[in-house]
């Protein structure tokens, strides 16, 4: 049995400001949320950009 990266992931980030967040790299967003403290998305995103990794600029 063979395994592929070819699939998309419905994902939930949180984090403290929008500017970390690559929105360009998901396929759609589903959901934006923002308190005072914290802001959240969730969106569609392919698998691959989640195991290159560096999704979150500037960590």
């Amino acid at each position: 049995m063979s395994s592929t990266d070819d699939f998309f992931v419905r994902a939930y980030l949180s984090f403290d400001a929008w500017k970390y967040i690559p929105r360009e790299r998901f396929e759609w967003i589903e959901e934006w949320h923002a308190d005072s403290d914290r802001k959240y998305l969730v969106g569609v995103i392919h698998f691959r950009e989640i195991k290159e990794g560096e999704l979150v600029e500037g960590e």
